[in-house]
């Protein structure tokens, strides 16, 4: 009976440990741009762009793992033979999370898809494709109720269209801070 207990007593310990916590918050930053290009005149240079967005992130804390799936809207800029254009996307990365719980603090590695619907384009973008995906990988830091983040994305979808000539996807490196409530 003492074995018993003693089981029942670890085990409501561990599951009430388990329960995700849930935070929800806003975040904003800015985009380093370049993209991949194949069959083009000019090789692209590196642009700045933005987001701004919602974030939720649900926390399993005794094993450190996260998933942070935000929405966000994204500008992306591109700057080839010296006209800069941009493509202005709504956003949603799903990021899986994995870090120590250090107290106040928890740094973190983060790796997942995101998936992007273009709502307005520069003149010069107007018959780009409007859906684009891709990869990203980043780490970043959590401290009390702010969070910093730094992430590279490989956009896996060619924005001209199946039909263009060239071909050109998406490459971004962002630097973003957040604040949950």
């Amino acid at each position: 009976m003492k074995k018993f207990f003693l089981v029942i007593v670890v085990m409501a310990f561990f599951t009430s440990q388990i329960d995700a916590q849930l935070r929800f918050g806003a975040k904003a930053g800015l985009n380093f741009d370049n993209a991949k290009v194949k069959g083009a005149i000019a090789e692209p240079k590196s642009a700045a762009g933005w987001q701004t967005g919602v974030m939720v992130q649900a926390m399993v804390p005794i094993i450190g793992i996260a998933i942070q799936p935000e929405l966000l809207y994204t500008v992306k800029n591109i700057d080839i033979a010296g006209i800069e254009s941009n493509i202005n996307y709504l956003e949603v990365p799903i990021n899986l999370q994995w870090g120590p719980d250090l107290l106040l603090l928890r740094p973190f590695v983060m790796g997942g898809p995101y998936f992007a619907y273009a709502v307005s384009s520069s003149k010069i973008w107007e018959n780009a494709e409007k859906l684009d995906w891709g990869i990203g990988l980043g780490g970043g830091l959590d401290f009390l109720k702010f969070q910093a983040t730094v992430r590279y994305s490989w956009g896996m979808m060619n924005v001209l269209g199946d039909k263009a000539i060239s071909e050109l996807k998406n490459r971004t490196l962002t630097l973003s801070f957040g604040y949950f409530f």
